[in-house]
C-alpha cells in the first residue's frame, strides 16, 4: 500500500516501524484484522541513513529500481515531516538477535546468495550453514543491524533514546510516551501471551484483539529446511558471549531469557 491517502494531522494513523524479521507482519495484519486505525502502515526505514543505506544496497545488487516498501517509507517520511503538533503511533518489535539473524539469512537468500541456491531454486543446506555460520563468526556489535537498529532509526528519525526508558521483561512490552510519539516496543518471542494486554494498554481500552500469526517462516517455501537448521544450529560459546553480552539483548532481555538463549544456540550459559 502507497501512502498517498494519509492526513496530515489525522490522530488515528498507526505506523508498524521495525527492523526486519521481527514479527512485524504479525502485528501490522492483526491491527488491520482489529480496525484498531483508520489507517496503519508498515516500515522499516524512516531516517535518512536508513533509506540512503538501503538504496545503496539495492543499487549495489544491480537493481533497477528501489522496491515498493522503501518507496512508501520515503513518503510517508515527507508526510511526518510537513506534520506539526501530531503524537504519531507507533509500534515496533524486538527479537533474539541470533534467531533473526537466522530468519533473514534464509528470507533473503536468493536475493543475497544466489550462489547457495540451486537451479530448481532448492537451497544447498550444508554450504548455506557455513556460510550462515561464517557471517556470526564476524559479529561485531558496532556493526551489527540489530544492535543499532534503534539508534539508526528511532534516535535519528525521532530523536529517541529507547536504551533511557528501563523494558518490562516479565510483560514482554514496553510503552514510552513523549509530545511527538506514543510508542508500543513489543518482544516478539512473547508475542502470543502478551499481544491482547500489551494492544490494550497501548489503547487505554478493554478490546479482545486477536493475533493473526503471518509471514512464519517455518510455513513457507524451504520452511522444513529453516526449521531443521533452527533446530540444530549451533555456535561457538565465545560468539554468543559477544552477542548476549550486547547492549541491545541485555537491555530487552533478561539474564534467565539470555542464559536460554545461550544455552539454546551454545549449549551454555553466560556464564560458561
Amino acid at each position: 500500500m502507497l501512502f498517498d491517502d494519509i492526513t496530515v494531522g489525522c490522530d488515528n494513523i498507526g505506523i508498524v516501524y521495525s527492523m526486519g524479521k521481527a514479527g512485524s507482519t504479525t502485528v501490522y495484519r492483526s491491527i488491520i484484522n482489529g480496525n484498531l486505525f483508520n489507517s496503519v502502515y508498515k516500515v522499516n526505514f524512516l531516517s535518512d541513513f536508513g533509506i540512503k543505506k538501503t538504496e545503496e544496497l539495492y543499487l549495489g545488487l544491480r537493481k533497477k529500481r528501489v522496491p515498493n516498501h522503501l518507496k512508501q517509507s520515503k513518503i510517508l517520511r515527507k508526510r511526518i515531516d510537513k506534520s506539526t503538533n501530531v503524537q504519531w503511533k507507533v509500534i515496533t518489535l524486538v527479537r533474539d538477535p541470533v534467531g533473526r539473524e537466522i530468519s533473514e539469512f534464509f528470507y533473503e537468500i536468493n536475493r543475497f546468495h544466489p550462489e547457495l541456491v540451486d537451479k530448481n531454486g532448492n537451497i544447498k543446506e550444508e554450504k548455506a550453514v557455513k556460510c550462515l555460520r561464517m557471517k556470526f563468526r564476524f559479529y561485531n556489535e558496532s556493526r551489527s543491524y540489530t544492535c543499532n537498529w534503534f539508534k539508526n532509526e528511532f534516535e535519528r528519525m525521532f530523536n529517541l533514546d529507547v536504551y533511557s526508558y528501563p523494558f518490562d521483561h516479565d510483560n514482554g512490552f514496553t510503552i514510552i510516551k513523549n509530545d511527538s510519539l506514543k510508542l508500543l516496543i513489543l518482544k516478539m518471542e512473547k508475542l502470543n501471551s502478551c499481544f491482547n494486554f500489551a494492544l490494550n494498554s497501548f489503547f487505554e481500552s478493554e478490546m479482545d484483539i486477536e493475533i493473526v500469526n503471518s509471514n512464519i517462516q517455518s510455513e513457507q517455501e524451504n520452511g522444513k529446511l529453516y526449521k531443521n537448521v533452527v533446530d540444530n544450529f549451533t555456535l561457538n560459546q565465545n560468539i554468543c558471549k559477544k552477542i548476549y553480552s550486547s547492549r541491545y539483548a541485555k537491555h530487552f532481555y533478561s539474564k534467565n531469557e539470555i542464559d536460554e538463549m545461550m544455552y539454546k544456540w551454545s549449549n551454555c550459559n553466560i556464564n560458561c
